[in-house]
């Protein structure tokens, strides 16, 4: 017997409002390349925040004179052209010729150039990531006061990567780089006086200075704290479109917040506060997320979905999978979607460890579909592996339903090549939502 897919309504809110990380120092990436296609600079991050510059506002002018001046050994030009490499919109983006000006420019001691350096050696990018010689550049461009340097020389001494370390030597870094201007510095001091009950006003002041840059992560948690602090300064004045300006910013979490609350704006756990919700019917009615806008809703899930977002992506596949049940008996809402479609949502979850996510992959192959790409055995066997997974996070423990379903999981952790695992399956960019013609706003 197929065990019911979750709830949609019972996972979305809690996740949406995961703090990100920051842009600035991202140390994850195992492996150098050199591919144009490898994203650096996020998408929601102001090139001004990420390069210390805004090539965006340069001309062909600036960049003829930049190469020119770089021939001739300027140190400045050569970080400009590492940054015009790495940016790709004015020349055509090169990793390995990035490094290259970035390594010239920060040796002749330029400040940015060693930041960026730095950042280059931390995540392995056109370079064999290389945690000790990224640290030993990013010190000397904090040791010139460089913002991004500071920040991060603050998450170093935070993760016990340099000495000395602790709240001390932290706090005063990450102070310095958000007086400098760097919004996610501003951002992180908020994060940690608001762990302080006493001091709520130093934690407001912080987060109101990264929110007044447009920070979208900042806008994204400005919206949390208001409704769970509706008094909370600037609230009533300001937080009506801070989360619509972080999704519009191309941020992903802001993005399936906002696609929450439009779902199902009485949602508890993503729409807003009633102390909000009072307030804005009395002056805005036309604030976003006031109503429920499924159609707008299923636009905003989709792009975060398509950007990689694990809980869109699974989220999205649950009303894939609910729309394909709906269409067997009456007009569907949405596109009706291929069972591949919906389990590559589910898949690209799964992968990125949402526990949820597997178990929907396992009850998607209980029963097969007539557009199915994968035998009787082979769902088996696929069951069998995500049925392991899944009960290596807890999950059935911690849901008594499920328990019951998958009593022996311990006995169904199964080894299949990756290739396998990938069968019938695509990219992210296959999860969406496609409004049918006449879909309603609302649940009638």
């Amino acid at each position: 017997m197929k065990t019911p897919p979750m709830l949609f309504r019972r996972v979305l809110g809690a996740v949406a409002l995961a703090a990100a990380a920051s842009p600035s120092f991202a140390a994850d990436a195992a492996t150098p390349t050199a591919s144009a296609s490898v994203q650096t600079r996020t998408p929601w991050t102001p090139p001004a925040v990420w390069y210390d510059v805004d090539p965006g506002t340069w001309t062909a002018a600036d960049v003829e004179r930049i190469q020119r001046e770089s021939r001739a050994g300027d140190a400045q030009a050569a970080y400009f052209m590492g940054v015009l490499n790495e940016d790709g919109k004015l020349i055509p983006r090169s990793l390995p010729d990035a490094l290259r000006y970035y390594k010239m420019s920060a040796e002749q001691g330029n400040a940015s150039a060693q930041a960026s350096l730095s950042r280059m050696m931390l995540n392995g990018w056109a370079t064999p990531k290389n945690d000790k010689e990224g640290i030993a550049w990013n010190t000397k461009a904090a040791a010139q006061n460089n913002r991004r340097a500071l920040f991060n020389q603050a998450f170093f001494a935070r993760r016990g990567m340099i000495s000395p370390s602790g709240d001390a030597v932290v706090i005063p870094l990450f102070e310095r780089a958000a007086n400098l201007g760097l919004p996610q510095a501003a951002l992180e001091l908020a994060r940690t006086y608001r762990s302080n009950e006493a001091e709520s006003v130093q934690a407001w002041r912080w987060l109101g200075m990264a929110t007044q840059t447009g920070f979208a992560p900042a806008l994204l948690e400005f919206d949390e704290w208001c409704n769970k602090t509706p008094d909370g300064p600037d609230c009533l004045a300001q937080v009506g479109n801070a989360l619509t300006r972080a999704a519009e910013a191309g941020y992903p979490p802001a993005q399936l917040q906002l696609g929450v609350r439009m779902w199902e704006s009485h949602d508890k756990t993503a729409g807003w506060s009633s102390a909000l919700r009072n307030h804005f019917i009395k002056v805005a009615l036309d604030t976003p997320g006031l109503s429920t806008d499924k159609p707008e809703a299923a636009k905003w899930l989709t792009r975060a979905a398509q950007a990689g977002n694990p809980k869109a992506l699974f989220n999205v596949g649950l009303l894939l999978e609910e729309q394909n049940y709906r269409s067997k008996y009456m007009k569907p809402n949405y596109k009706v979607a291929s069972i591949g479609t919906i389990r590559t949502c589910y898949y690209h979850a799964a992968t990125a460890g949402v526990a949820d996510a597997m178990v929907s992959l396992v009850t998607s192959m209980q029963e097969e579909a007539e557009d199915d790409p994968l035998s009787e055995q082979e769902r088996e066997a696929l069951s069998a592996y995500w049925t392991g997974k899944a009960g290596e996070t807890g999950v059935f423990e911690r849901n008594q339903m499920w328990a019951i379903h998958f009593p022996e999981w311990r006995e169904r952790i199964g080894t299949p090549a990756p290739a396998f695992l990938r069968k019938g399956l695509g990219e992210p960019a296959q999860c969406a939502l496609e409004p049918m013609p006449g879909a309603p706003k609302d649940n009638s």
